[in-house]
């Protein structure tokens, strides 16, 4: 009794056929092999965009760069008293300074703006016509840029 039991299970087991194709596994297989591919490429990316994301300084000089270049073409009168950039044009005067760690502009000597922050020291200075900044980052060297 028990061996036609046990010959019945192994019939049975033997005669279904509910597992996979060799073509399903196949496919699953190629499926799994590219998602496990790309796993790699994903990883490099996500490492080397986090490191980016903390310092913006150089994106934030090149913008205030850029500002302070079309101010001084549009200017009529440029002059530099006490470490300040005074720029001036038609009606305005325009005046860059280096306040608390930051370098702002002010409009007609009322209110600020932020235009770069995280600067340990800034000096402009003037000669031949041109106007230069140097600028120090905390943690990193002074660096001089002739804005025009």
């Amino acid at each position: 009794m028990i061996r036609f039991v046990i010959r019945k299970i192994k019939y049975t087991a033997l005669r279904r056929s509910d597992g996979f194709t060799m073509i399903e596994m196949m496919i699953n297989l190629s499926i799994i092999i590219m998602i496990m591919s790309m796993l790699p490429l994903i990883y490099m990316n996500i490492y080397q965009l986090s490191g980016k994301s903390t310092d913006h300084f150089d994106v934030n000089n090149a913008m205030f760069q850029r500002d302070l270049y079309e101010e001084l073409n549009n200017a009529d009168y440029v002059e530099i008293v006490n470490n300040q950039l005074w720029i001036y044009t038609g009606n305005d005067i325009i005046q860059y300074l280096y306040h608390k760690q930051r370098i702002i502009r002010k409009l007609n000597q009322e209110g600020y703006i932020i235009m770069l922050e995280g600067v340990k020291n800034a000096h402009f200075k003037m000669d031949d016509n041109a106007v230069f900044l140097s600028i120090e980052r905390f943690n990193k060297h002074t660096i001089t840029y002739q804005i025009i």
